[in-house]
């Protein structure tokens, strides 16, 4: 359970003159989620393993939204109001299945790993908007506007890797693999007009169905070579996609068929026991989620909708970055990285109905600076902190497309300390505390936050029973957000505010041998279930 409080105010410019809107609304939601997992493992031979998990989430939850939208054509001057209500509730299906299998084929490590994996997920998301039309003496003038969104997402995931270790000695290793994934969704959006005999009547110009198919076979190789206290790694990825966004109301397909090739290079000095050098760079490609490429238009409110945009492309970024280590415990890395058709958040406004559109886009590039320090200190026997320090420049370029100012760049800072207080050998406490600077994303310029995290734990039953208490947010502070963002036909401020203080009570108990290590897996398919609306 939870509420959001949120205040837009904003200004849309036309060839007549500037319109002023002045948004307060707020939001109560409910949230009920349940997880599973169960994974077995099976002892094919000393040198094989064969082994399943199955995990899922199921969730429901439904909120109400209630807010008052002040206009007027001079600021201070209350032309009209339009009172809108939101009502609206989801429920969220997820099911994964995962086959794995392992061999060891000597003592040097040697080893081929092979997994499945296939993933279901069912979001239905329905919601019932209401908009009365007031004067400035808060009298409605005409008729209310109703209307409902009913959505239905499904997504189906196939992916089959397979990973290859081959250590030729202990200064030489190679990996290689192999992946393909298979990824299929359907979306259906039934928009419906209540008419003024109350009935809902299905508007078909504002429903859609839209259909995506993903392809993605990519193969992979990575040389380790170390040459005394001087090492090198360099690999290769290859990856092919094909694939087809459908909306089928519309008529309209998007296809796209590209190869792209992300090299990868670390080097390593140890300069003595007390000194490390490394310098790396990578390529790598970050993929639109699913529900972003959806063309959908999905109405808030009278003048606020959301929709995806099957145009968006893959992001793909350049990182390079110098790191050192003092007696393997301080750390300082300098870094840059340069992001090409970097995909954000943009807001449209529109001349005609001065409505506002959230939606991604391709902005021009992003680069990124950054200087990460991280400093650990033992003050007492019982008392460790971890201390980190970032300073990051952040400068967005963008096209007229976007509708804001053309470069967007700021210097910026966050610093965090955590500190682990022991008390004898059952109970620790747990305090974490950051803070982030002003900062620019995207389009949006943000106001600096901060917060305080508390956690307590104690173990017993030797060790086998774990207790522990943790506060989240303990101000309350990280959930008050302020934004800006200046367009060309106008400029927003947002305020939101949500209740971010989270009290978790969690009790765990280990059964067998404690001393039994699970084995290290990870799926196929996070790279994909990643995209995914959760």
């Amino acid at each position: 359970m939870g509420f959001n409080d949120l205040t837009i105010d904003r200004s849309v410019r036309d060839s007549v003159g500037t319109t002023y809107f002045n948004s307060d609304s707020y939001s109560k939601f409910r949230y009920r989620g349940h997880n599973f997992k169960f994974a077995a493992d099976f002892n094919l031979g000393k040198q094989e393993v064969l082994g399943f998990v199955v995990n899922g989430n199921v969730s429901n939850g439904n909120s109400t939204r209630h807010g008052d939208n002040l206009i007027a054509s001079e600021k201070g001057k209350l032309d009209s109001v339009v009172q809108g209500s939101n009502f609206s509730d989801f429920t969220y299906h997820y099911l994964a299945y995962n086959l794995n299998y392992k061999k060891t084929f000597d003592t040097l490590g040697t080893e081929l790993t092979a997994n499945a994996d296939y993933s279901y997920s069912k979001n239905n998301d329905n919601s019932t908007v209401k908009n009365r039309f007031l004067d400035p003496n808060w009298a409605e003038f005409k008729l209310p506007k109703i209307f409902r969104n009913d959505m239905l997402s499904n997504t189906k995931i196939l992916v089959f890797k397979t990973d290859f270790v081959h250590p030729f000695d202990k200064t030489t290793k190679l990996e290689a693999g192999l992946k393909y994934s298979r990824v299929k969704t359907d979306n259906i959006l039934i928009y419906e007009d209540q008419n003024t005999a109350g009935e809902f009547v299905r508007n078909e110009k504002q429903s859609n169905q839209f259909l995506y198919n993903e392809n993605i076979a990519a193969a992979y190789f990575t040389l380790n070579k170390s040459f005394g206290k001087f090492s090198v790694q360099a690999g290769l990825r290859v990856e092919n996609t094909s694939s087809l966004g459908n909306s089928i109301t519309l008529g309209q397909q998007t296809k796209r068929n590209y190869t792209d090739f992300f090299p990868t290079v670390f080097i390593q000095q140890q300069i003595n026991d007390n000194h490390k050098l490394g310098l790396s760079y990578s390529r790598r490609i970050d993929r639109p989620d699913y529900g972003a490429l959806n063309p959908f238009i999905y109405y808030l409110d009278q003048y606020t909708y959301q929709y995806g945009n099957p145009y968006l492309n893959p992001q793909y970024t350049n990182s390079y970055e110098l790191n050192y280590t003092f007696k393997e415990r301080y750390l300082l890395s300098l870094g840059y990285k340069r992001t090409n058709d970097a995909i954000t958040q943009v807001i449209e406004s529109n001349s005609e109905t001065k409505a506002i559109a959230q939606t991604d886009r391709n902005l021009t590039y992003f680069d990124y600076y950054n200087m990460n320090i991280n400093i650990p200190v033992k003050v007492l026997k019982w008392w460790t902190t971890s201390n980190n320090l970032t300073a990051f420049y952040s400068k967005y370029n963008f096209d007229e497309r976007s509708g804001a100012q053309r470069q967007l760049e700021k210097l910026s800072f966050q610093v965090s300390s955590n500190h682990d207080i022991r008390i004898g050998e059952t109970t620790n406490v747990e305090l974490t505390a950051n803070y982030f600077s002003p900062a620019v994303y995207g389009v949006f310029s943000f106001k600096s936050y901060y917060g305080v995290d508390l956690g307590a734990g104690k173990t017993f039953l030797d060790k086998k029973l774990n207790v522990k208490l943790a506060v989240n947010d303990i101000l309350n502070t990280r959930g008050q957000r302020r934004l800006s963002s200046v367009q060309e036909n106008g400029y927003y401020r947002i305020r939101n505010g949500y209740d971010s203080r989270v009290i978790r009570l969690s009790l765990s108990y280990r059964f067998g041998n404690v001393n039994i290590k699970s084995l290290d897996k990870r799926a196929g398919n996070n790279d994909e279930d990643n995209r995914l609306k959760k």
